[in-house]
């Protein structure tokens, strides 16, 4: 699948090739004739490409700079790093492709030491992808061509300060929207929590499935089952927090009454967003500039420690977007917000026996999972409420998360 056994054709591009050119298709699964699918042979080698994905995952969260590893300077309180919160170690697949994109570079550096071509010519639009296999061929000593048929992606165009800048202004207008929106919830910060000997603590989402007309009593059906229903029988006092999820077709007041409705003898509830102060979100912002300034210290090492170290740094290009929306958005804002609230509500709440969370590897488990231990609470269990499925690389992590 090389030109005359001299050169590699990487077709990243809307238009189907033509039928008589050898190449590697970034997209679609099905080979035909001398092109041969990426994702087809991703799949065909997954489970050791999925190793070898996650440890090059895990060993950027492991890189060290000045001394000390991204993991550590990027602590936000001992015991909790910022680093299992950003996209590039989330590898969560609902909000980035990143994870793919480094599978089928993996694959192709792999037709390139098997087949050995003297040029790489990539059809795409892809800027991210260009500038990945431009170092790529870099670093191994093959010429490099590209043509951007088609939209190019202008956006990967920028300087990332510029982007970083664009990102920051839209997420604090996006956080004031959503702190609006959500407001009603305060009404439920005085709850009064179950304290008693073998008391619960359940952390969920209020996101229904659309059947019936309660989208609160829906959630619990969809993640949890029979379960409540048996803890009742059971007489387990229950706690109730909801990880708020905003939606077109439901109004806050209308989930604080539902939940409210909910309450009685055994089973208290209440939204993690009802502890929202004015003190808290200062202090987000305040963690937020640090972390940033962070970033700006440590982000333009990531390559050059790379290089140094001998790993792949040709491939940072792909997950580039994700670490600068980590830190730049309101993704970083909202994890940070997760952090204090979380800290706020299990310091408040009377030692829980045990605590139920819902299991999907988001970015605000690790500020959960580090205030539960924190405050001492008793055994905490995750809970897998889906069939696990092979690629999603979440759910294995690494070691940083």
């Amino acid at each position: 699948m090389c030109d005359s056994g001299a050169r590699l054709i990487i077709w990243d591009s809307s238009d189907q090739p033509p039928d008589q050119v050898p190449c590697v298709l970034w997209n679609g699964y099905q080979d035909r004739g001398e092109q041969e699918s990426l994702l087809r042979r991703v799949e065909q080698d997954g489970s050791r490409l999925r190793r070898e994905c996650l440890q090059w995952f895990d060993g950027l969260g492991q890189l060290q700079i000045d001394g000390q590893s991204l993991v550590d300077w990027l602590e936000l309180e001992p015991g909790l790093s910022y680093w299992s919160m950003t996209l590039v170690a989330e590898l969560n697949y609902l909000k980035t492709r990143a994870f793919l994109d480094i599978l089928r570079l993996m694959a192709i550096e792999e037709i390139i030491d098997e087949r050995r071509p003297q040029t790489v010519r990539l059809e795409s639009g892809n800027n991210a992808l260009r500038e990945a296999i431009s170092g790529l061929c870099s670093h191994r000593g093959l010429a490099f061509e590209w043509s951007g048929p088609g939209e190019v992606d202008r956006t990967h165009l920028r300087p990332d300060w510029l982007r970083s800048a664009f990102q920051t202004i839209g997420g604090l207008l996006q956080l004031v929207r959503w702190l609006v929106h959500v407001r009603p919830l305060r009404r439920l910060r005085r709850v009064v929590w179950k304290g008693d000997s073998g008391s619960l603590l359940l952390v969920t989402y209020n996101l229904g499935d659309g059947v019936g007309s309660d989208p609160e009593l829906n959630a619990y059906r969809r993640y949890w089952g029979t379960l409540p229903t048996l803890l009742t029988e059971s007489g387990r006092s229950m706690n109730w927090m909801h990880n708020f999820q905003a939606s077109p077709d439901r109004r806050p007041s209308a989930a604080v009454a539902s939940v409210t409705s909910h309450s009685n003898d055994l089973e208290a509830h209440a939204f993690l967003q009802s502890w929202i102060t004015v003190g808290l979100l200062f202090g987000s912002v305040r963690r937020w500039r640090k972390l940033r300034t962070v970033a700006r210290r440590v982000g333009p090492g990531l390559v050059a420690r790379q290089r140094e170290t001998g790993g792949e740094w040709w491939r940072w290009a792909v997950v580039n977007d994700d670490w600068i929306e980590s830190f730049s958005s309101r993704t970083a804002l909202s994890n940070l917000l997760a952090v204090g609230l979380f800290d706020r509500v299990l310091a408040d709440m009377p030692k829980q026996d045990t605590g139920l969370y819902l299991f999907e590897n988001q970015s605000w488990e690790p500020a959960f999972v580090h205030a539960w231990r924190k405050y001492g609470h008793g055994r905490l269990l995750a809970i897998a409420h889906t069939a696990f499925r092979f690629w999603d690389l979440g759910f294995i992590g690494t070691a940083g998360s």
